[in-house]
C-alpha cells in the first residue's frame, strides 16, 4: 500500500510539475501578449495622432485650394472683361480705320479738284 501511495505521489507530483510547466508557458505567453498589446496601442496612438495632423494638413490644403480657385475664377473673369473691352476696341478702330479710308479718298479727291482748279 506504501508502495502504491508513493506511485500515486508521483504521479501526482509529475501532474504538478507538469501543470507548474503549463502555468509557466502561459505566463509567459501572458506576458508576451501583454507587451504586444502594449506596442499595438502605442502604434495605434502614432498612427491616430498621424492621421489627426495629416487630416489638419488636408484641411488646410483643401482651404488654400479653395483661395486658389477664388484667384483663378477672378483672374478668368478679369481675362473675360479684358477680351469684350479688347473686342470692342478693335470693333472701334475698324470703324475708326474705315471712316479714315474714307476721309483720306476725300482729301485726294479735293487735292484732284484743287489742282484742276488751279490749272
Amino acid at each position: 500500500m506504501v508502495n502504491n501511495t508513493n506511485k500515486k505521489l508521483d504521479q501526482l507530483n509529475q501532474e504538478v510539475e507538469s501543470l507548474r510547466d503549463r502555468t509557466n508557458r502561459l505566463e509567459k505567453e501572458c506576458l508576451k501578449n501583454e507587451q504586444d498589446y502594449r506596442n499595438t496601442s502605442e502604434q495605434l496612438e502614432l498612427a491616430i495622432n498621424k492621421n489627426k495632423d495629416l487630416t489638419k494638413r488636408l484641411k488646410q490644403n483643401e482651404n488654400t485650394l479653395r483661395g486658389i480657385e477664388n484667384e483663378y475664377d477672378k483672374a478668368v473673369l478679369e481675362r473675360d472683361a479684358l477680351e469684350n473691352e479688347n473686342n470692342s476696341f478693335n470693333t472701334e478702330h475698324t470703324l475708326l480705320n474705315t471712316d479714315i479710308d474714307a476721309l483720306l479718298l476725300q482729301i485726294i479727291e479735293y487735292e484732284k479738284i484743287n489742282k484742276e482748279l488751279q490749272l
